[in-house]
């Protein structure tokens, strides 16, 4: 270029002289606006990395603090002892399991010193699990839960807990695998799925449900309750429980032309998630109560011998009166349906 400018005629440098020099100013004012977008690159990857800073340190601090939820729980569950002694747990014969009714009355002396106990059957009782409900006209599989929240919560010493039990009726329909789907992928096994849990793996349970109740204001689990209908098919023999009522001083309710009661002569089915529950009550008309672990992850029942039926409705009654500052809870109901 330098070469070509002298080449040329004056009229010819000037001009392009005059261009040269524009381009310098051009060039000039390139690099100035090259530097401006480098401060502003500069000033953006500065703002990126403060801004990953503070993300970085929020999650460090909720990495802590979940680690100290942790930490706090695991005390907790080792601060929980269970004393209550394991109600006694029968192993009848197939002869004698073959008449339900007067096997019961058999081991009646024993297991009402508990108020509960365990049947296991023998391992030839191998019953197909057959529900059917009657909530949905046309869909005898179909059942509706209720969403179940602990409500007035009492915390009692360093682990206890007492507490009452809402139900709202949120018309959501299931049947029995879909509702196993939900609920194993919420942590839990009820509803149809899982195996049986060994002891310790029921204990673990227990801690973590009572623990929770402590922790949590409003702890809330779906569960089909009180759904009219069983799961006991011809596999079972005598020990169906649409059947049982008969043979029993129950049916005399049936022989006398008078209308099934659900839950008393009828059965009710339960179809729970991890942690759903039934509250302390008196079965119907004190009457005995039977249940059938059908299939699913294990259920445990707490139970109390009748002479002990006052003192521990005194006992919950005084906990609740004292959590409550407008006045004593209402009276526990006289009956209630079996969990």
């Amino acid at each position: 270029d330098f070469l070509f400018f002298h080449a040329c005629d004056r009229q010819q440098q000037v001009h392009l002289n005059t261009i040269a020099m524009e381009g310098g100013l051009a060039m000039q004012d390139s690099a100035m606006q090259l530097e401006s977008s480098m401060d502003r690159d500069a000033r953006l990857g500065w703002e990126r990395i403060k801004k990953q800073e503070d993300e970085d340190e929020r999650a460090r601090k909720r990495k802590a603090e979940a680690e100290k939820r942790k930490r706090k729980h695991r005390d907790e569950l080792s601060n929980f002892n269970f004393e209550v002694p394991l109600a006694p747990s029968f192993y009848p014969t197939p002869e004698e399991f073959e008449d339900p009714i007067s096997y019961i009355k058999k081991i009646e002396p024993e297991a009402a010193r508990f108020g509960i106990c365990k049947i296991v059957p023998p391992s030839s009782f191998k019953p197909d699990f057959s529900p059917k409900f009657n909530c949905v006209i046309d869909r005898p599989m179909e059942f509706f839960s209720k969403k179940q929240t602990i409500r007035n919560r009492v915390l009692v010493g360093d682990t206890g807990v007492a507490f009452k039990i809402a139900f709202e009726n949120e018309h959501k329909r299931w049947n029995v695998p879909d509702f196993q789907r939900f609920s194993s992928s919420r942590g839990g096994g009820g509803g149809g799925g899982g195996e049986g849990l060994s002891r310790e793996e029921e204990e673990a349970t227990e801690a973590a449900f009572w623990s929770s109740a402590r922790r949590c204001g409003k702890l809330s689990v779906q569960y089909g309750s009180d759904v009219d209908g069983s799961a006991c098919g011809p596999g079972f023999g005598r020990w169906n429980l649409s059947d049982i009522g008969n043979v029993s001083t129950l049916g005399l309710i049936r022989g006398s032309g008078s209308c099934d009661i659900v839950g008393v002569n009828v059965p009710m089915a339960y179809i729970g998630q991890r942690f759903s529950m039934f509250g302390w009550h008196y079965e119907d008309n004190a009457l005995a109560s039977i249940n059938y672990m059908h299939t699913g992850a294990s259920k445990t029942w707490y139970g109390a011998a009748g002479p002990d039926a006052d003192r521990l409705s005194s006992v919950v009654t005084g906990v609740m009166l004292k959590g409550r500052p407008n006045g004593p809870p209402p009276a526990p109901a006289p009956s209630g349906r079996s969990g």
